[in-house]
């Protein structure tokens, strides 16, 4: 079965996506998808960029809205931090 590829494309008219980058000492791209009328958080995923990479916002944004829709569109809506 081919997997199926999640671009900002994907995105539905009543969501938004709420991108973040964070530098430290790893570069991390956030993203959450939120309801646009409830405002409420409905999936979210972040990219880590390695250490021996070269940041860019460009892949790291797409990374992680293609990670946020994938927990959208398979019913997964808990946060992947979350240890529960």
């Amino acid at each position: 079965m081919k997997r199926r590829k999640f671009t900002e494309a994907h995105i539905p008219s009543h969501l938004r996506a709420l991108v973040r980058y964070q530098r430290g000492t790893q570069f991390v791209t956030y993203c959450k998808l939120v309801h646009k009328e409830s405002l409420g958080i409905v999936a979210t995923a972040h990219a880590i960029c390695g250490k021996k990479e070269q940041p860019n916002k460009k892949i790291g944004r797409a990374i992680a809205i293609g990670r946020a829709l994938h927990f959208y569109y398979n019913g997964d809506r808990r946060i992947p931090d979350d240890k529960s």
